[in-house]
């Protein structure tokens, strides 16, 4: 496997119209959301412990989902894991106000248009770009995904970006 600095180097390669940065900063949150919100309606059942009604969001596939995606992002660089754990927790509570403000069915239709529109957006990012999305070919970019957008605004990594365009 390449390292985190080279992955991220053609990742921002990639991602390098200011156009479609920007979509990527308000689209790639919104998929996240949505994904964490909606896995959270997906109960862990675990057997013969009784879980206060209050506390059955914790088993949820929720932070199970954001575990496995630190840990492996913990792989490629501390740094990085640290700050996606802190994302997903401030989505995750985010995800969680939510649900309780709006009730189970109205949360998950948003959260079902907050993953559409995310995806929109990110494909209309792509459209100015010129380049079709690479998560196909290259998985890992739906991780680098994020850690590009948080590394714009929190050096995370020391990445030479090529210079974007409007």
């Amino acid at each position: 496997m390449a390292s985190f600095d080279t992955m991220l180097a053609e990742y921002d390669r990639i991602h390098k119209s200011n156009t479609n940065r920007v979509l990527h900063a308000f689209g790639i949150p919104s998929v996240i959301l949505s994904v964490i919100g909606l896995t959270g309606f997906i109960n862990i059942g675990i057997t013969g412990i009784q879980v206060p009604e209050k506390y059955t969001w914790i088993f949820t596939l929720s932070p199970l989902l954001i575990t496995y995606v630190c840990a492996w992002t913990f792989k490629l660089s501390k740094r990085a894991a640290l700050a996606m754990a802190v994302l997903a927790c401030v989505l995750w509570m985010i995800a969680l106000a939510l649900r309780y403000a709006l009730g189970d069915g109205t949360a998950a239709l948003s959260f079902g248009a907050f993953f559409v529109g995310g995806w929109a957006i990110l494909f209309t990012g792509h459209a100015f770009e010129g380049e079709s999305p690479e998560f196909v070919q290259r998985p890992e970019n739906l991780i680098l995904g994020p850690i590009s957008v948080l590394n714009d605004f929190f050096p995370i990594a020391r990445v030479a970006r090529a210079g974007g365009e409007s």
